[in-house]
């Protein structure tokens, strides 16, 4: 059998990557909360920070279908190019009109 044990690097490695995603999390928030500020701070925590946290679940049960269809375009759309980028079928089809792709 070929056991492979958890090095304290792999793991090192690991936590690192986990820590890093976490900061990214809280920094794209606190830009957001930033940016939300900037735009209506009388209404930036309550009916929009908050908000945005709670995300679907704000009009629970309604909230969490109404977020899943919204989202199914953009899920379908983000799968349909993966799978052509992923079996080499995707094209662009640029057509040239003007007279200067001719030379």
């Amino acid at each position: 059998m070929n056991k492979k044990k958890l090095s304290h690097s792999n793991l090192n490695s690991s936590i690192t990557s986990v820590l890093a995603a976490l900061l990214c999390i809280v920094i794209g928030m606190a830009v957001g909360f930033l940016v939300l500020l900037a735009i209506n701070p009388a209404h930036a925590w309550g009916d929009g920070f908050v908000r945005i946290i709670k995300g679907g679940f704000h009009d629970a049960p309604y909230g969490v279908g109404k977020e899943l269809a919204n989202a199914a375009p953009l899920i379908m759309t983000g799968l349909s190019v993966a799978f052509a980028f992923k079996t080499g079928l995707f094209n662009i089809c640029l057509l040239y009109t003007s007279d200067a792709a001719d030379e």
